[in-house]
């Protein structure tokens, strides 16, 4: 059996953990041959396709849709790693921009769909993926590759600690207070914590007793855990922390660390209160069994061990590695798959072996060269040089493409179309491929050719949603017959995805347009995140609006506007149209309502904006008690 993983390469938790440990042990195993391979190597479309079982990191590509098609109609099986609820993200995570864009969201949610199966860290997000209608899910608990005889134990002051990400920062800071109270009261005890610099300062401790280190490598993390006495688990209640995984809990059991975790889905199964660890739902709870771990030597011990006996009894790779081989082995008989004899892929460069049936394929020259190229791709060097690469590289389907849209975002349709043609003969079913050539006969002003290449493009990925929104754009400004027809199909695919219902909502009629915003607010309104927010208003606003306008603001359109300003409290602009418009109704005490409200908006963010600066950053720190108390009223209203 070949399987190939498409993933990027990092030197974290997260990337050891879920994707190149699970595939060097797989690939010892007899008869399996296992390649990770970077998801932007030119060696993908061929090995995507030779693959018996593919797994699929999340990347930004919906042409992987395609893929998953094209892999089910050969009997190949392709699997989809989720293993984040990023859903819930925290505004302050570093991939919290990549998510504010809907269409992002979108994908994830169609792999979970498209993939065969979907493979996750914790039953709480299997349940979230099932929900959201996965083929099939299965957990994967995250795995040790090796465990170092449990060390003795240390002579070093009581050492307290934690090491975190800083998607962690809120939990940390929520616990912050108490431990330094504690921490005030007992001069004897020292804190050391890794995490990025920004939260160096929740504490204030002199440098004798207060060990702050960088987040580093997971080496450097490790080595940092076995500075540690007590380390501590804090989860802030969010939907994001309690699809988390217990790695924590296996770090700090591998090193020997006695850990106090919060009694959240991620820990309930493995910690066993006073004997695997210490658990807590206050910050009094976290102090007591502080004060309890710190007198009480005996105690310490015994979880030490009988935490450490657990990790090497139940939490190896190597004894739970055959657990993949065995699921995959079922996916490929429920979609009626063969397997392969490990084929060999033929014109593949740049393997680096790891070990007999494990391979890694990372980024080579080309690639290299192409990423240089789009941090400026419209400058005269950055266009010579992917012009040298494509003569170089004739076979690199993703340069071709990005090369083919750079050309007719650029004007160069006709050089575009060359591009594009070799695209097609090396992919014959990218919906990529095919909706670029689309855009081309657009851009050419082939209207014919155009629609008929992008109707073929979704025929090939109903689900394709770039071209998708090229259709749609095709059809306003050419005024399809159609159009209106695509519009219903397109909100029927995407029914939350505003960025394309908002464009297919541009061909209807006024009234029919004020009718479909009041359906997609509705649809839309749930699913908005605190993050998301910032992005959607203004958008949406702007579409409300102009729609209201257009309908000369009936009865229907000031309904509009009134659930628009109930979705958007804070939109002053919201407010006073509405205002605006219920004057022209003739009801003008509710309008002066509105527009009131408008003005104490306007009001209140003229003063911020001279008392912060127009373009200060909200401290981080008000952005962490913000979120603190959100998780508290969600998790209460959970409970109710």
């Amino acid at each position: 059996m070949l399987i190939v993983q498409l993933c990027d390469f990092g030197d974290d938790g997260d990337a050891e953990y879920r994707l190149h440990q699970p595939s060097r042990h797989l690939g010892a195993i007899e008869g399996v041959t296992v390649i990770d391979c970077h998801f932007a190597h030119r060696s993908v479309p061929e090995l995507a396709l030779l693959a018996d079982v593919l797994v699929i990191q999340f990347f930004n590509d919906w042409d992987v849709l395609s893929l998953c098609d094209q892999r089910r109609r050969s009997g190949k099986v392709t699997v989809f790693e989720a293993n984040d609820y990023f859903f819930d993200l925290p505004a302050w995570s570093p991939v919290a921009e990549h998510w504010r864009d809907r269409a992002i969201q979108q994908l994830y949610g169609e792999l979970l769909r498209a993939a065969d199966g979907v493979q996750t860290s914790s039953q709480a997000l299997a349940a979230h993926w099932r929900a959201r209608g996965a083929r099939a899910v299965e957990v994967f608990d995250n795995q040790l590759e090796s465990l170092d005889p449990l060390p003795a134990p240390p002579t070093r002051p009581f050492t307290i600690g934690w090491a975190g990400s800083p998607g962690h920062f809120a939990d940390w800071f929520a616990v912050a207070p108490a431990l330094s109270s504690w921490l005030r009261a007992r001069p004897e005890v020292h804190l050391a914590v890794m995490t990025n610099g920004l939260a160096k300062d929740f504490f204030d401790l002199p440098p004798s007793r207060y060990r702050f280190t960088e987040f580093g490598s997971l080496r450097d993390y490790l080595g940092f855990l076995r500075g540690l006495d007590v380390g501590i688990a804090p989860l802030l209640p969010t939907e994001y922390n309690k699809g988390r995984s217990d790695v924590k809990f296996l770090e700090y059991a591998s090193q020997g660390v006695v850990g106090i975790y919060s009694d959240l889905d991620p820990y309930q199964r493995v910690v066993v209160h006073g004997r695997t660890g210490m658990s807590y739902q206050t910050p009094d709870q976290l102090i007591e069994a502080l004060d309890q771990l710190y007198v009480d030597t005996d105690l310490r011990q015994q979880i030490r061990e009988q935490a450490y006996q657990y990790v090497a009894d139940e939490r190896m790779i190597v004894d739970r590695v055959g657990d993949r081989l065995r699921w995959y082995r079922e996916l490929a008989t429920a979609t009626g798959a063969g397997e392969g004899a490990s084929p060999t892929p033929n014109s593949v460069s740049s393997i680096e072996v790891c070990a007999e049936g494990y391979q890694q394929l990372r980024l080579g020259e080309p690639e290299l060269a192409l990423q240089a190229t789009l941090t400026n791709p419209s400058a005269p060097a950055s266009i010579d040089a992917r012009r040298k690469l494509v003569a170089q590289q004739p076979t690199y389907l993703a340069l071709l493409q990005s090369q083919a849209k750079l050309l007719n975002d650029s004007g160069q349709h006709a050089a575009a179309m060359q591009c594009l043609q070799q695209a097609r003969s090396l992919a014959p079913d990218s919906a990529k491929t095919w909706s670029e050539i689309g855009r081309a006969h657009l851009l050419l002003g082939e209207l014919v050719q155009a629609r008929e290449v992008l109707g073929h493009a979704l025929r090939l990925s109903p689900q394709y949603l770039p071209g998708w929104q090229y259709l749609l754009r095709f059809n306003v400004i050419t005024h399809s017959q159609d159009a209106v027809q695509c519009a219903d199909t397109a909100i029927e695919l995407f029914p939350t995805c505003y960025p394309v219902a908002l464009l297919a909502i541009e061909a209807y009629q006024p009234v029919a347009a004020v009718a479909a915003l009041c359906e997609l607010l509705e649809r839309v309104e749930p699913t908005l995140t605190v993050i998301e927010r910032p992005v959607a208003m203004p958008v949406l606003s702007e579409a409300v609006i102009a729609a209201a306008r257009a309908a000369e603001y009936g009865v229907e359109a000031i309904s509009l506007l009134r659930q628009a300003c109930e979705m958007f409290p804070e939109s002053a602009r919201l407010a006073g149209e509405c205002g605006q418009a219920l004057f022209r109704a003739a009801d003008p005490d509710l309008g002066n309502r509105y527009l009131a409200r408008a003005a104490s908006l306007r009001i209140q963010a003229d003063a911020v904006g001279k008392e912060v600066g127009a373009t200060d950053q909200i401290p981080w720190t008000w952005m962490f008690a913000h979120h603190i108390e959100t998780a508290g009223d969600t998790d209460s209203q959970n409970r109710s």
